[in-house]
């Protein structure tokens, strides 16, 4: 019964919260392959969050994107870790953007459950790639496209699934690296996120190992972020 469950502050971390990533983790170990959608292991997002939290230890405001945050629970895990080496952690904003309406729901829930001021949660539902995102009027998406620089950008995105490559010559996410092909969005997430990081900011990705081997027009752009990284 949730009247049972203890949430006084003699615990030292959220018990609400961790009881509810650890219910979507179950399901997401029952549902099957398409489960990854939504959830990233705990284990990984602890990693994940280590790593950014370090690199951002000595800042005073903090912004963090994810552009695919599925339940949200990768960005909030982020933001703890961040919190704790900041004096308030009201100084953290989160972004996210997420494809379906029900997994979507889910981040604005996992947000708002953890006590996150509503003015520091700015959420979208959209195709991140089709649709990048913020811009000011949805009515006028190109005439009113405002870029988001953000300190930290972490994704979990799909794994190796299609993405319509036409007409996206002229966008400024890929205008530095090149074109992802068609055949997998996998560096086209990796190049969405690259472009919405600042130049001092850290970028955390999850993606398929096959990033690392693949020929062809993938080979070559990772040819490319692998001298600018260097």
């Amino acid at each position: 019964m949730i009247k049972d469950i203890p949430m006084n502050s003699k615990q030292d971390y959220d018990v609400l919260g961790f009881i509810y990533e650890y219910l979507i983790s179950m399901f997401a170990a029952t549902a099957g392959k398409k489960a990854g959608e939504f959830y990233t292991p705990h284990e990984v997002s602890v990693l994940m969050s280590e790593i950014v939290a370090h690199a951002l230890k000595d800042r005073k405001e903090i912004q963090i994107y994810d552009p695919t945050s599925g339940s949200g629970s990768l960005l909030i895990n982020i933001g703890n870790s961040v919190a704790k080496h900041m004096d308030d952690e009201n100084n953290i904003k989160y972004f996210a953007q997420e494809l379906k309406k029900n997994t979507y729901n889910l981040t604005r829930m996992n947000l708002v459950m953890r006590g996150i001021l509503p003015s520091n949660i700015h959420t979208r539902n959209g195709d991140t790639l089709e649709e990048d995102w913020p811009y000011f009027d949805e009515n006028d998406p190109v005439g009113t496209y405002d870029p988001l620089y953000i300190d930290a950008v972490v994704s979990n995105p799909p794994y190796s699934q299609k993405w319509d490559s036409e007409n996206k010559e002229s966008d400024p996410r890929y205008a530095r690296f090149g074109l992802a092909p068609k055949t997998k969005a996998d560096y086209a997430f990796l190049l969405h996120d690259l472009y919405h990081l600042k130049p001092d900011g850290i970028m955390t990705i999850v993606l398929p190992h096959g990033v690392l081997f693949r020929g062809g027009e993938e080979g070559e752009i990772r040819k490319i972020l692998l001298s600018k990284t260097i």
